[in-house]
């Protein structure tokens, strides 16, 4: 009997955790990091997004 409850235990987190996974990657398909707040990617993206933001208004601006 001790065997069901350990193999139910077990069934329900590796359904917990798939159905985890499935609802992070539906979440942040949009975002190349997969949804890390400190990698190297997202940096790289946000100042690059930053830079051409202020290239658009100069080149807008300076006639």
């Amino acid at each position: 009997m001790i065997q069901y409850i350990i193999v139910g235990v077990v069934l329900l987190a590796a359904i917990a955790y798939v159905a985890r996974q499935l609802v992070r990657i539906f979440k942040v398909k949009n975002n190349a990091c997969g949804g890390c707040r400190g990698c190297d990617i997202k940096r790289q993206i946000m100042r690059n997004k930053t830079q051409e933001i202020k290239n658009k208004t100069q080149r807008c601006c300076n006639y």
